[in-house]
């Protein structure tokens, strides 16, 4: 039997070379509030400037989401402050399909 197994996650929040660094930051203090009015005590945020882009098309400031908890619900809140379809992403990505072949 398995149990009290977590898992911790690092999400890191690209957005487009258009969006300026104080947007950016205006985002990460949204989600740091939101993290504290709703007391998951599990989660940090970082503000990371100067950081080289994966394309030509992102800013080189980011946001990285860091949790001890993996809670997909309480992970996929937070990212909806920042953008639903951020939070959206979230989900398409960590989803699993479980598919079942034959009935017992």
């Amino acid at each position: 039997m398995v149990n009290k197994i977590s898992f911790s996650g690092f999400y890191l929040i690209k957005f487009p070379k258009s969006c300026p660094d104080s947007k950016i930051k205006e985002k990460r203090d949204l989600l740091n509030k939101h993290i504290k009015d709703n007391n998951y005590i599990y989660m940090d945020t970082l503000l990371r400037k100067g950081i080289e882009p994966q394309n030509s098309n992102q800013s080189t400031t980011d946001i990285l989401l860091l949790t001890n908890i993996d809670n997909p619900m309480q992970t996929y809140d937070a990212l909806s402050v920042v953008d639903r379809r951020l939070a959206d992403q979230y989900i398409d990505k960590t989803k699993v399909y479980l598919n079942l072949d034959t009935i017992a």
